[in-house]
């Protein structure tokens, strides 16, 4: 395509772009006036009233600022039907003034060509374009023809080019979506079927994390109605890599989803200490679900002798046959432990009433009532009663557990004694992310506690009386006109409880989800994954991750091993095969060190692109001088990325095997630069960086082949390998 022609064309595709964003600045400024003139009418009326003139200003407030967020690379495609038909593609779908539809959301079904079109299937589109933008300007174009009969002569046909210069722009320290060079294998799993649980199997570089939150994307859009009120859940590896995807979803037009880690599973519950691997390996055995309930039962207890106590100046007696017919009925009345402690408390003290008034040949109702009202009163019966049947939190039972060795070994007999030696620890000690799971499971046996239940209840009654008044003012859907549901003006009824889905979700340990997404997810023990499916009874799972770059082994080699108890519902599993970041060279120099450490790497990936003299290796004696030498080899590598993409872009990462390694870094370069992360393996799984030092790679292999595997292949242009007076395997030819 000549010059001038290919200036006509990027023309021409400017007035499609400048007309989108006029519809989108328009509409993005109705919301903002219909905001301003709800809000406006001041505080008048009823408090009913006012609370749904909130919950309506809101609304408009939420879909402006969903707009607001698609600003950039509005309009990314645009695809020729062969009757000659065209349609812009971008990151939401919009309609003029005249209900004509100026541009296609990503996820309809009638955009699903611009990304799953083929020479061989050209699915009716003979011509597919890729616009490339800065700002709301026009830059680039990249033309695609599936059909030349119905098109004619069209040059600058370069297939990949759109992304291909996506792989060679610098990293920053947010994620990008991928929504306009979603490629076809991973289109397909985005916009697959929303039942059971979805494995996508994806080497280092793969798009595995890009694809799993682009179907989330898509779900929200084609599964609105089902995933509004219950939300989506993302578990990611750790909050670096949280931060790091925040703004994927944002940008592509959704904001309805909850990000968790694996530690933030249990809300008040902090995790404030990091464990050894076979520790943690330890706590992710299935076996615990069973240990567990039997710690949950040692609360209950059944006294040998008959239990004495004074009250208002009367001997009574909680004997042991007393005690058995009221845990008997308290295990009737629930499967959770301290919800049956009221039942057992009620039957105990309506026993030791009947012995107050046993001078009495009858008494009336009223007698009883004040009866109880003694015993309720009487610290020594509350006492006696809670040490037979003992309420507590999931912390305090998994607290006092690790803190007691007998109690342990006795709860969980399938311990070794050094293993139990190996659990115990002081009490009040700081929780690990592999402690979480055990919380969880305490929490599911233990249920709330009787003084959060009673909190709880006088919430929901509260809600219970919000939803119904609000039924009674709206009962019609929600659309961009503005119309509000029962549901959304109850979220927003009572000024004291403004909290939005998210918020209530994260509080809210037994909330259930619509749909998760599990990234890393082949770092899940069993247990982890008992605590997940709590949160989706609907068994909707969009599972991601690389069993090549498992961290803790725990001896799974397939994922139906992997997904443990949640194998029974795996619907699909995907294999991601081709790695659009990690240059071949290094690719393979990993999955060379991989099979020299006896674990040969199970999903092999071809890179789409190599990067000359992208991997360097040095080597240094003592150990005392790999500060000095790692602090001069970052000095290089920043100096070269400098010359490649600018002083003020890109991204660094300096991975060493331990977190105390981290000061020694910092303090021998004894310089600052945004672009520099210095952090352990753990730390950068879900990462990716322009490039990478790697420091002591034998240590942090010893530690775990996997963390070695997840380090080496982080990089999209460089590594530099600092190895201490000894060999590594696999790269000492270079």
């Amino acid at each position: 395509m000549s010059a001038d022609k290919l200036q006509r064309e990027i023309s021409h595709e400017q007035a499609a772009v400048d007309r989108a964003y006029q519809v989108l600045d328009s509409t993005k400024a109705l919301y903002r006036e219909r905001q301003r003139q709800v809000a406006s009418t001041g505080a008048w009326g009823s408090h009913q009233a006012r609370t749904e003139r909130d919950a309506i200003s809101s609304h408009y407030g939420d879909e402006a600022a969903r707009l607001e967020q698609v600003d950039d690379r509005l309009v990314f495609g645009r695809i020729t039907k062969t009757n000659h038909d065209t349609h812009y593609i971008g990151r939401v779908g919009l309609v003029d003034e005249h209900d004509n539809r100026v541009l296609l959301d990503w996820r309809a079904p009638a955009a699903l060509p611009f990304y799953q079109a083929t020479a061989v299937e050209p699915l009716g589109v003979s011509m597919r374009r890729h616009i490339s933008t800065k700002q709301r300007t026009v830059v680039g174009l990249e033309d695609e023809l599936l059909d030349a009969s119905a098109v004619g002569e069209i040059n600058n046909l370069q297939g990949e080019g759109a992304l291909l210069a996506a792989l060679s722009d610098a990293r920053d320290s947010y994620m990008s979506d991928i929504v306009a060079t979603i490629q076809a294998e991973q289109d397909r799993v985005i916009r697959s079927d929303d039942s059971g649980i979805v494995v996508v199997q994806g080497g280092p570089g793969t798009g595995k994390t890009a694809v799993a939150l682009h179907r989330a994307a898509y779900l929200l859009y084609s599964q609105h109605k089902r995933l509004a009120r219950s939300g989506v859940l993302i578990v990611g590896p750790s909050p670096v890599f949280l931060r790091y995807i925040e703004k994927v979803l944002p940008s592509l037009g959704e904001t309805g989803v909850v990000s968790l880690t694996p530690g933030q599973l249990v809300p008040g519950v902090i995790v404030g200490a990091e464990e050894e691997i076979p520790l943690a390996r330890l706590k992710g055995d299935p076996r615990w679900a069973a240990s567990l309930l039997k710690a949950v039962k040692q609360l209950q207890r059944i006294p040998k002798q008959p239990v004495e106590l004074t009250v208002t100046h009367r001997r009574l007696t909680i004997t042991p046959e007393m005690v058995r017919e009221a845990q008997t009925k308290a295990r009737r009345t629930s499967r959770h432990h301290n919800e049956g402690w009221s039942t057992f408390a009620s039957e105990i003290m309506s026993a030791l009433a009947d012995q107050l008034l046993s001078d009495q040949e009858e008494y009336t109702p009223e007698q009883k009532s004040w009866a109880l009202a003694d015993i309720r009163s009487s610290d020594e019966a509350r006492k006696a009663i809670n040490l037979l049947w003992l309420p507590a939190t999931e912390q305090q039972l998994l607290s006092r557990l690790f803190a007691d060795s007998q109690r342990l070994a006795k709860a969980a007999s399938w311990l070794t004694s050094s293993e139990v030696e190996q659990l115990t620890r002081p009490l009040g000690s700081a929780w690990t992310e592999a402690d979480v799971a055990l919380l969880d499971e305490a929490a599911e046996l233990l249920g709330e506690h009787p003084m959060v239940t009673r909190q709880n209840e006088r919430r929901k009654a509260g809600r219970e009386q919000t939803l119904e008044q609000a039924e009674a003012v709206i009962q019609s859907g929600i659309d961009q006109s503005g119309i509000v549901t029962a549901e959304v003006l109850a979220q927003h009824y009572d000024h004291e409880e403004r909290a939005s889905l998210n918020s209530l979700a994260v509080a809210d340990r037994t909330w259930t989800y619509g749909h998760v997404v599990v990234d890393e997810a082949q770092e899940l023990s069993p247990m982890m994954w008992r605590a997940l499916l709590r949160r989706c009874p609907a068994r909707s799972f969009t599972v991601v991750g690389d069993l090549d770059q498992q961290r803790v082994d725990h001896q799974q080699r397939t994922w139906a091993e992997v997904l443990g108890p949640a194998a029974q519902f795996l619907s699909s599993e995907v294999v991601l095969t081709t790695s659009y970041r990690t240059p071949a060279t290094i690719t393979e120099a990993a999955e060379r060190v991989m099979t020299e450490y006896g674990r040969s790497v199970l999903y092999p990936v071809s890179a789409v692109r190599d990067v000359p003299d992208c991997l360097h290796f040095y080597e240094v004696t003592p150990r005392s001088e790999l500060a000095k030498k790692t602090a001069q080899v970052l000095d290089e590598c920043r100096e070269r990325l400098n010359a490649e993409v600018g002083s003020d872009a890109g991204r660094i990462a300096v991975i060493v095997p331990r977190p105390e390694d981290i000061k020694m870094v910092i303090e021998s370069w004894g310089k600052t630069d945004s672009r520099v992360i210095i952090t352990t393996a753990k730390e950068t799984k879900g990462l990716e960086f322009d490039s990478v030092v790697l420091v002591d790679p034998t240590s942090i292999a010893t530690a775990s082949t996997g963390d070695l595997y997840v380090s080496m292949t982080r990089p999209t242009r460089e590594l530099f390998i600092i190895e201490i007076d000894r060999e590594l395997k696999g790269l000492r030819a270079l």
